[in-house]
């Protein structure tokens, strides 16, 4: 974020609370002036959010922290009454006062309801939405998916034609033909797998540094009242966070699109061997309640994994911070 005003409105949210999603100003542009009166309308505009509110009157200590317009600074952050008649202000270049007068142009900026209610309860919703503004990305690397699973299901069928027709009848110029397309078809398979896993990890990377930014600021947030006592264990969680988006943000997620496949699989075998398919049909959901079975063991423990190793890295960490003065003692 390198735009004064879109840095301005972000302190304003953070003194009120309000948790700005990570990369909530990529719609919102960069040319944006301190001095242009009118850049806050076009940010609000360009972010469909809703309409700056002039305040008309002289406003309440409890209205701050509010948006301020003046000729000698721009726009800047009105923390709150100095006395009747001073507002303390912060600019770009740091604290000032400004004399209040009824020409004095002072706003109340809305954020969106969605924004003002959202309570991040979990780090998971917070690399989701981050993940579902990434549409098209989704939607090429899902279309990636259904090619190569239909790629899949063509190697069974070329290895059944092989053995029923090939075979049998000793017709080689037919052999010759499947397997060239056979080959061209694994040649589009190498390429959609390898486009894939490249548009993962390059969104993977715009990813950790969006989400980096989020977490890092809502660190730097916290009151220092409010802090744990080990900073280490306070660090060791934040590292925890990389495994989260390792696993979104990574080719694994797409197992989850592999899956309604798996019906499509059954569905092709009942066509062709009938009876056949009865054994991955019980196998298929059995696998799956045992898998939802361990799955409860299986979290229990890695949180209490989690739990000891945050600990453990926390004293390793406050240990070598305060070393000299664990030697002075």
């Amino acid at each position: 974020m390198s735009a004064p005003l879109l840095e301005l409105i972000q302190a304003l949210a953070r003194r009120r609370g309000v948790r700005l999603p990570p990369g909530w100003d990529l719609e919102a542009g960069t040319l944006v002036e301190l001095s242009d009166k009118a850049a806050l309308n076009s940010i609000t505009q360009a972010l469909h959010w809703p309409e700056p509110v002039r305040m008309g009157k002289k406003p309440k200590p409890n209205a701050f922290p509010l948006l301020v317009f003046t000729p000698e600074t721009g726009w800047a952050l009105a923390e709150q009454w100095v006395d009747k008649q001073s507002l303390r202000i912060l600019t770009i270049s740091g604290p000032s006062e400004v004399v209040w007068s009824d020409t004095l142009e002072i706003v109340d900026l809305k954020f969106p309801p969605e924004i003002e209610k959202q309570a991040h309860g979990k780090a998971w919703s917070v690399f989701w939405s981050v993940i579902l503004r990434r549409k098209r990305m989704l939607f090429e690397a899902a279309l990636a998916t259904v090619v190569i699973n239909i790629i899949a299901l063509a190697t069974s069928i070329y290895s059944m034609q092989v053995y029923d027709r090939v075979i049998p009848r000793g017709g080689f110029e037919t052999l010759w033909v499947l397997t060239a397309g056979m080959l061209f078809a694994l040649l589009i398979d190498y390429l959609m797998r390898n486009t894939r896993s490249l548009m993962v990890d390059r969104e993977a990377a715009d990813i950790d540094a969006e989400v980096s930014d989020f977490f890092f600021a809502r660190m730097q947030a916290v009151r220092l009242d409010s802090r744990p006592a080990g900073i280490g264990s306070m660090a060791a969680q934040l590292r925890g966070l990389d495994q989260i988006r390792s696993l979104m943000a990574s080719a694994s997620l797409f197992v989850i699109a592999d899956l309604p496949f798996a019906f499509l699989f059954i569905v092709v075998m009942a066509t062709i061997g009938g009876a056949v398919a009865t054994v991955p049909l019980v196998i298929f959901p059995l696998s799956l309640i045992l898998a939802y079975a361990f799955s409860a063991l299986i979290r229990k423990d890695t949180a209490l994994a989690q739990v000891s190793g945050n600990r453990k890295n926390g004293l390793l960490v406050e240990s070598l911070d305060a070393a000299e003065t664990i030697k002075a003692n």
